[in-house]
């Protein structure tokens, strides 16, 4: 059986991903104690496997200031 991750490890990484990037999330993952399915610490390559498996969005300057592609 294949170790799993954290619910709250992931939904972390999901509302971080929305204003930092992967290395800045990896490191509040691992100031705040959290590790990976397998019991190691995050790193930036960790961290973007795991939103590219559960698809989700990679950090965007674009997107958090509001100046992304909307729609027409």
């Amino acid at each position: 059986m294949r170790p799993s991750h954290d619910i709250s490890a992931i939904e972390a990484i999901r509302q971080l991903a929305l204003i930092c990037a992967d290395k800045a999330t990896a490191a509040y993952l691992n100031r705040n104690g959290m590790l990976t399915a397998r019991g190691n610490r995050w790193g930036c390559m960790s961290i973007t496997s795991l939103r590219n498996k559960r698809g989700i969005a990679v950090y965007s300057t674009e997107r958090q200031n509001g100046n992304g592609l909307k729609g027409g």
